[in-house]
């Protein structure tokens, strides 16, 4: 099978040839691998590890090729991306940029605010490109951003919270115009790209110990948007609804089901996401994306603690609706010897009829 009919059958709850893979690594960890496998740069490390999904990473913001830089030093960059979000970056360091203001102050600053053309071909040009050239190698989804994080892309992190609960009228008025570009933005993607599955909504809503706010104000402010995004692209060619967020949501997972989310993705372990626990309770309605703990097995785990691991999240790809891989990214801090193990083991076992051992 290729991967987009491997894909295809496994979120459609049917059993294909084999249980599918997905990943992200990060650049440092494809630079690391790179050097210790001693492979040139046309090696893609997709290919190599027999990933079945990948998404696509469109200039979806407001302003397009909307990076200024405001200043630089030896040590760090300030700039103003396209969002107006003003980030300092560090050199030489992996932790994320530090936002220190953000586009929307009031509403006159939201009435004012441009969301550039989402069918401009300089957002998808090089996406074009990309899936004409792999689109027998993967299945390919768009990707686009949910209405909180759009909501707290355009007030700030702290302030949407402040919004929830003092401005939810605002809240609305932001997540209406954000969510009009990006459902745009989406239909645009499956239409001007082509040979897309579906569409991958980031949407972080979560942490470690649950959500970042109640799931009543989840099913108020951003749930009606959600909904009308997956209605929307679904009638112009999304086949599948991804739906991305860090951390434990499980309380918002009915609402998703009922927006018309298909799958979801990373399952964060160290959030106490189980894919056979959830399997269990939404199984016949939804799919199942990552769940490989990349924080602790793969990063510091023995090779019986992988193997383990990946027998036992195995076990949920029965019937389908299982997509393995890991349970958020890979990065420069996983050994590549325990990420080629974890592959090696989904090899070995994935070919369907699964043949698995009981694990404890």
């Amino acid at each position: 099978m290729t991967s987009k009919e491997r894909v295809t059958a496994t979120l459609s709850h049917q059993e294909p040839d084999r249980v599918p893979t997905w990943e992200w690594f990060w650049p440092q960890f494809e630079e690391k691998w790179r050097r210790e496998k001693g492979f040139s740069p046309n090696i893609d490390i997709y290919r190599y590890y027999e990933i079945d999904v990948r998404f696509l990473s469109p200039d979806i913001d407001p302003r397009i090729g909307g990076e200024v830089l405001l200043e630089k030093t030896s040590a760090f960059e300030i700039i103003r991306d396209g969002w107006g979000i003003v980030q300092r970056r560090l050199f030489d360091s992996y932790s994320p940029p530090q936002m220190q203001d953000f586009p929307i102050k009031d509403e006159q600053d939201l009435e004012a605010f441009h969301f550039d053309p989402p069918r401009d071909l300089r957002r998808y040009h090089s996406c074009i490109q990309q899936v004409a050239r792999e689109k027998d190698s993967f299945a390919f989804f768009g990707r686009i951003l949910g209405p909180y994080r759009t909501h707290w892309q355009m007030r700030g992190p702290l302030q949407s919270f402040f919004d929830m609960v003092e401005k939810p009228e605002f809240v609305e008025r932001i997540v209406t115009k954000s969510m009009a570009f990006m459902t745009a933005a989406g239909v645009a993607q499956l239409q001007m790209i082509g040979d897309l599955l579906g569409v991958w909504i980031f949407d972080d809503v979560a942490y470690n110990n649950g959500m970042l706010f109640s799931p009543e104000l989840y099913r108020q402010l951003y749930f009606p948007s959600l909904r009308m995004m997956c209605q929307v692209l679904k009638k112009n060619g999304a086949k599948f609804i991804v739906h991305h967020s860090d951390g434990d949501f499980r309380a918002i997972i009915p609402m998703l089901i009922e927006a018309g989310v298909d799958a979801i993705q990373p399952l964060e372990v160290r959030a106490g996401m189980d894919v056979l626990e959830l399997k269990d309770m939404y199984g016949d309605k939804l799919s199942f994306i990552g769940n490989i703990d990349n924080t602790g097995t793969l990063r510091v785990g023995s090779r019986e603690d992988i193997r383990k691991e990946v027998i036992h999240k195995l076990h949920a790809a029965r019937g389908g609706g299982y997509i393995i891989g890991s349970s958020h990214s890979v990065g420069v801090d996983v050994p590549i010897a325990n990420y080629e193990y974890f592959r090696e083991i989904v090899r070995e076992l994935g070919d369907y009829p699964l043949d698995l051992p009981e694990v404890v």
